[in-house]
């Protein structure tokens, strides 16, 4: 239900007794005491920012911290990384120039060797060359014996022409005995004809 109106003469009543106005609290009821009421809450309310700022601040640092710690912690490991990375980029690297030292030394001592060798190979042959030239004066001073009776001497000179007869008057077919073209030796058929052959040819010459 509503309030209940009061009268104009109570109203009226009420505004010539006090000029105060009063709050909820008696204590309050004066302006210092509600001045002193503010100071008392901006206090309360400042120790409570301040409390805040404070563990803000503290949580901050701490993150803050953390954060360096983890980079540092990550720094270095790229660190040593980087270090032991350029380590064995600096021993390859080493190791390289060895084995192009190696190499030119060798490709050195290879062309010595050559040069060495083609001397030696050189030497050998200019000393096989008089050797040989040596050898070809001292054979073309010489004049074979018997060179023109070898001819002679041999039973099949002169294969390519044809004589009937040779030094005992037996008949020649080709150069060859006939009796290396007899294959049988004791067939007197081919006996009879090679006797009969001879004859003619006997008969033929003389």
């Amino acid at each position: 239900m509503p309030p209940k109106r009061k009268p104009r003469n109570d109203m009226a009543s009420d505004t010539e007794e006090s000029d105060v106005v009063e709050l909820r609290r008696p204590a309050t009821s004066t302006l210092p005491g509600v001045m002193k009421n503010i100071e008392k809450l901006k206090a309360k309310r400042d120790r409570g920012r301040k409390d805040v700022a404070a563990k803000f601040d503290a949580y901050v640092a701490e993150k803050k911290n953390a954060i360096a710690e983890h980079y540092a912690s990550e720094a270095e490991k790229r660190v040593a990384e980087a270090t032991a990375l350029l380590t064995r980029y600096a021993e390859v690297v080493a190791r390289r120039a060895s084995i192009e030292r190696s190499i030119e030394k060798l490709v050195s001592d290879s062309a010595n060797d050559a040069e060495d060798l083609k001397v030696i190979l050189q030497a050998v042959y200019d000393g096989r060359s008089g050797q040989w030239r040596k050898a070809a004066g001292s054979f073309a001073s010489i004049t074979p014996k018997g060179a023109a009776s070898a001819s002679t001497m041999n039973p099949h000179h002169g294969a390519g022409k044809y004589n009937p007869f040779d030094t005992n008057g037996r008949a020649q077919l080709n150069g060859h005995d006939e009796q290396e073209n007899d294959h049988d030796g004791g067939d007197a058929k081919h006996e009879g004809e090679e006797q009969d052959g001879v004859g003619i040819l006997r008969r033929i010459f003389w």
